[in-house]
């Protein structure tokens, strides 16, 4: 009975290993992924665009390009390039073949770059996800951001040197984050691509700053999805002027 036990261990574990194999060599389905934030003033015109970037994603699933108009004139693009180490991460984004911000690494500390100068620091655990941001190295007051996940991967709290000032509540496990699909730019992104999926509480912990003073807020999260189930539209109670729009292709 024991070495039936053992046989079945073994099988389910190869057939985990199998799995994850075949989830992991799967060419990534989606080559563009289109952003773009409107206002929300007119529900019969789509509203006014502020911003609109199409990335290019190649079949490992890493971003090589982005292009984004310029809303005060529509014919002009911005269009980057980014390059990776052979082992797979970040090394810079390239404008007109000029490096504009460029990554170095000391084992899984992310430092990035520009004009010669830091801008960002990043350190990431072992697998892949970002556990802490220091910025404001220019104005030499550097500030520190710390990020706890749960065991989905899903970002659960924000906290700065003064302790929690932030989380997130109410994922969805069956709905990917669109943002999520460009997580090979992490080091230049910011948190809201740290999650795999989407969530739909925010809980923004009270403030008694010099500049202002505000009581603990619950802002909610809305979606509408496309007909493959992919977030299509977002807006939230905290940026109530705004509206996210996702295409996939």
């Amino acid at each position: 009975m024991k070495k039936f036990a053992l046989l079945l261990s073994l099988l389910s574990l190869f057939a985990c290993k199998k799995d994850n194999i075949e989830e992991n060599s799967q060419p990534n389905s989606v080559t563009h992924l289109i952003s773009s934030i409107r206002y929300i003033d007119n529900p019969y015109n789509g509203g006014e665009l502020l911003s609109r970037t199409d990335y290019e994603i190649d079949n490992t699933g890493k971003v090589i390009s982005s292009t984004s108009i310029d809303v005060n004139n529509p014919t002009i693009s911005y269009t980057s390039q980014y390059e990776y180490y052979s082992d797979g991460r970040l090394k810079c984004q390239k404008m007109n073949g000029i490096v504009v911000r460029n990554v170095v690494w000391n084992n899984n500390v992310a430092s990035v770059f520009k004009n010669n100068r830091k801008i960002t620091e990043s350190t990431f655990s072992n697998n892949g996800l970002v556990t802490q941001v220091r910025g404001n190295f220019v104005r030499n007051n550097i500030s520190t951001q710390t990020f706890r996940y749960d065991s989905n991967e899903n970002l659960v709290s924000i906290a700065d040197d003064n302790g929690i000032y932030v989380e997130f509540l109410n994922y969805d496990l069956a709905k990917n984050n669109p943002l999520h699909l460009l997580k090979s730019l992490l080091p230049f992104l910011d948190y809201y691509s740290y999650s795999k999926n989407i969530f739909y509480t925010k809980k923004v912990y009270p403030s008694n700053d010099e500049d202002s003073v505000s009581p603990m807020m619950f802002y909610q999260y809305h979606y509408t999805f496309d007909a493959n189930g992919r977030v299509f539209e977002a807006h939230d109670d905290d940026s109530l002027i705004y509206i996210k729009k996702y295409e996939y292709r």
